[in-house]
């Protein structure tokens, strides 16, 4: 960007150094335990938490940058979250072989997410075979799988919904949180009211982004870092303790308090 609009403040900035703090801890915590591959769900809840710290990542790049880019932010926000959660509810059970039925109708999504591409390739007349051959060979893994599960085991049939996911977490609240993060991804009328200020005649427009709205991406990462990284660590045998000692803990509180009164 050749000019910054609207500088990031210190409580922003502050806020950003600390996320990366709570990501670096959690990298090297990981790096710690020791490889297992005993249990599949375990291991893609692992992956997943890959995918959350590098949406984390992009929000508090952009968060240092330039305020503005705020609905860039709510994008990636909103993909760690649902990253989070799907991970949370894989490794929510305390039964290993629940958890493993649940990573199974997790990796069959894969296979309809193929089946969709190949279609869809097939009607505008291309070949679908590349997609068919992928689905295939997972196809045949699940099934092999599914056939050693313990008997007494029922996988799931289809995912459940994202707000059926945050309900068996008791978080349904945050389904809110959700929606607010998914409007500027739908392109809806209550998005481009950053860029708008009353309706007909009365309409403003221009750059209407505040510093306080920042707060919503950045906790919904904090969220989505801290309880994620807690249920694997815990799950896997990692030290919860060096990944969120009590002085992090403690000076992200205040950072968000010192936040909280600037924005008022």
């Amino acid at each position: 960007m050749e000019q910054v609009v609207l500088q990031p403040t210190p409580e922003i900035r502050q806020i950003a150094d600390l996320l990366d703090e709570v990501i670096a801890n959690l990298l090297v915590a990981m790096r710690a335990v020791p490889p297992s591959g005993e249990y599949e769900s375990d291991s893609e809840a692992s992956l997943l938490s890959r995918l959350v710290v590098r949406h984390v990542e992009g929000v508090i790049a952009l968060a240092r940058l330039d305020l503005v880019l705020l609905p860039a932010a709510h994008a990636l926000a909103r993909s760690a979250f649902e990253c989070a959660v799907r991970a949370l509810w894989l490794l929510e059970p305390d039964d290993p072989f629940e958890r493993e039925a649940r990573w199974l109708v997790h990796l069959h999504d894969e296979e309809r997410y193929l089946e969709h591409c190949a279609r869809r390739a097939q009607e505008f007349g291309e070949a679908g075979s590349r997609w068919l051959e992928t689905r295939d060979t997972i196809q045949q893994f699940r099934l092999q799988v599914s056939e050693r599960m313990p008997a007494g085991y029922t996988i799931p049939k289809k995912l459940p919904s994202f707000d059926e996911i945050l309900g068996s977490l008791q978080e349904s609240q945050k389904y809110i949180v959700y929606k607010l993060l998914s409007q500027g991804v739908h392109g809806t009328h209550a998005a481009t009211g950053l860029y708008r200020r009353h309706l007909g005649t009365c309409k403003e427009t221009g750059e209407f982004v505040a510093p306080a709205d920042w707060e919503l991406p950045l906790v919904i990462c904090w969220f989505s870092l801290q309880r994620l990284g807690r249920k694997l660590l815990d799950r896997t045998g990692g030290d919860e303790e060096a990944f969120l000692p009590a002085d992090l803990v403690s000076r992200l509180g205040r950072a968000g308090h010192r936040f909280r009164v600037d924005a008022e």
